[in-house]
């Protein structure tokens, strides 16, 4: 993950405040109804709304003009280090357009008309330097500009060799690029169209979307969900938010496959949790199926067990994905018993180590603490025998996360109904969350209690 900075949000739904540093591995935890779907969601969104944010026509924004020069000055210099103060100019800009195009935000996220008090991004930095560079190629239109963004830290702009100026256009274009370049580099790809590139959003409830999704495909296409960023009519019949169209969508273009790069977890979650496989039929729509161990019959989704119906998606886009650019998923621990729970953790952190980001809103303690152990392990391997480490706990390399590449934020309600986000330190055992702690006291002195009576009357 190359880039690190804060999202502030401040008075939106339920939020009075949040600062959400991004990281490799984060958590949302706290009570229900707090709003942590809500920040995540306006996290997804920002990573995948390009295509509302930047405008048609070059903007009259002095930030802009000054992006505009900058990329002017540069454009015939061949490869050109962007240094950090173009980085947080372009930063800038972004804030910009994300300030005058909240609303348009907001509604191509939740498909609601929501109020924001601020949102915005600050403390912007890079673990490695960015290059831009100018490359000719025939193919490209002249006075038209390509995009080559298939090399790590590089941004190459694709120009006709005949060009003599590139059209003002043509340079808001290459604008744009950079900006979603220094932003979102390997979360994202493209800023004008969702696609394969986006995140993968894994929203709650599953179980339900994977029994009903043929049932509203008439309003999944992705033109339903561009047009209804603009036009109110189409939201009259349209009740599920943008995340979960593409969730939806992007079901249905799977080309489920036994070779990805997530081979090995989507067995081990097979193998491990659903005890079977997943099957795809040749139907145009395709029906998903569920296949016992040691076993030849094929079942519908509807007649298994929730824990299949729920973990199927995950393990199908695992299945048939070259790669996921960033992974968010709400509540993993539903409808799992605790074991299970454990296990999908460890499956979670196994895809952090294969450079996949996640995210994750959870309420479930035992999630939580499974991730606390595998930062406990890692840190008691640095200082005893990596080896006989890992034997005693019985964990694989691939099992163990490291403590500074991940956050943990508390959603506490304040006594006014507003909930604020706190960061939450961590040790080297990990994280401490008082939400989930006071309940578990709670619980064991009620236990306490009844034990001491139950003693009296025998």
């Amino acid at each position: 993950m190359e880039q690190r900075w804060t999202l502030v949000v401040e008075d939106f739904a339920r939020i009075e405040k949040a600062e959400i540093e991004i990281a490799p591995f984060m958590m949302f935890v706290g009570e229900n109804n707090s709003g942590k779907s809500y920040v995540m969601s306006l996290l997804w969104g920002m990573m995948t709304g390009g295509n509302v944010l930047f405008p048609d026509t070059p903007p009259k924004s002095e930030t802009y003009h000054e992006c505009r020069d900058w990329l002017k000055s540069n454009l015939s210099l061949g490869e050109v280090k962007v240094d950090e103060q173009t980085q947080q100019l372009f930063v800038r800009w972004f804030n910009e357009l994300v300030r005058d195009n909240s609303q348009h935000l907001l509604l191509h996220i939740f498909n609601n008309p929501f109020k924001m008090g601020k949102l915005e991004v600050k403390d912007y930095r890079r673990a490695n330097p960015l290059y831009f560079q100018i490359q000719p190629d025939e193919r490209i239109h002249e006075g038209t500009a390509g995009f080559d963004l298939t090399v790590t830290h590089m941004v190459k702009i694709l120009v006709n060799p005949k060009n003599a100026v590139l059209t003002e256009e043509s340079i808001l274009s290459i604008a744009y690029q950079l900006t979603w370049h220094i932003m979102f580099e390997g979360m994202t790809r493209l800023y004008y169209k969702h696609s394969l590139a986006d995140p993968l959003y894994l929203p709650a409830s599953r179980t339900g979307f994977m029994l009903s999704y043929k049932k509203i495909l008439g309003d999944m296409f992705d033109r339903r969900y561009i047009v209804m960023e603009t036009n109110p009519k189409y939201r009259e019949d349209t009740p599920f938010s943008c995340i979960v169209y593409d969730f939806l969508s992007r079901l249905l273009k799977l080309n489920l496959k036994r070779d990805g790069t997530y081979q090995q977890i989507a067995e081990f979650l097979e193998k491990e949790i659903i005890k079977g496989t997943i099957k795809q039929d040749q139907s145009p729509v395709p029906n998903f199926l569920y296949v016992p161990l040691q076993s030849e019959e094929v079942l519908p989704l509807h007649v298994t067990s929730s824990v299949v119906a729920e973990l199927s998606p995950l393990i199908l886009f695992l299945r048939s994905s070259k790669h996921i650019p960033l992974l968010i998923i709400e509540e993993p621990e539903a409808h799992l018993h605790i074991e299970l729970q454990r296990l999908l953790t460890r499956a979670l952190i196994r895809l952090y180590n294969k450079s996949v980001p996640v995210w994750i809103t959870t309420h479930s303690d035992t999630v939580f603490q499974q991730m606390n152990n595998s930062i406990a392990v890692e840190y008691l391997g640095q200082k005893f025998d990596f080896i006989d480490t890992l034997q005693k706990f019985n964990y694989h390399p691939d099992d163990l996360l490291k403590r500074g590449d991940t956050r943990v934020y508390q959603f506490t309600i304040q006594p006014n109904g507003k909930t604020k986000a706190e960061l939450l330190p961590t040790r080297e055992e990990g994280f401490v969350v008082p939400t989930f702690n006071q309940p578990l006291w709670d619980l064991s002195q009620e236990v306490l209690k009844i034990q001491e009576m139950m003693s009296d009357v025998e």
